[in-house]
């Protein structure tokens, strides 16, 4: 199973469904973890003006093996917080193109907040 993969089916993937800007682009808690760390960043992200004013949405279980089918993994980045550990990741979807941009001022963003 490649990373990507291994991700989608691993984690709880949460987006922003209302910013086309963040298309492709997820917070990624540890499944059957605390969803709070995922809420911190995206709380962040949102104070920063890079998440939408819309709650976050979760990929359904059920949905999984169509978007490790679909979804090439491109990057992504550890983020620890003192409550847990995240992966922000970008991929790449023939139809939701993820933004070279938006995702540099996500990793800006989001490395401020972790702790080593």
């Amino acid at each position: 199973m490649r990373i990507g993969e291994y991700i989608i089916h691993n984690y709880d993937l949460f987006y922003d469904s209302a910013d086309s800007l963040n298309a492709s682009l997820y917070v990624c808690a540890p499944c059957g973890g605390s969803d709070l760390v995922a809420y911190a960043a995206i709380s962040r992200l949102g104070e920063s003006g890079l998440w939408s004013n819309q709650p976050a949405k979760v990929v359904a279980t059920h949905q999984k093996p169509s978007y490790a089918g679909q979804m090439r993994f491109l990057s992504c980045f550890e983020l620890r917080i003192r409550t847990g550990t995240l992966l922000i990741v970008r991929y790449k979807h023939p139809k939701f193109v993820s933004d070279d941009d938006r995702w540099k001022k996500w990793y800006e963003c989001l490395s401020s907040l972790g702790v080593d």
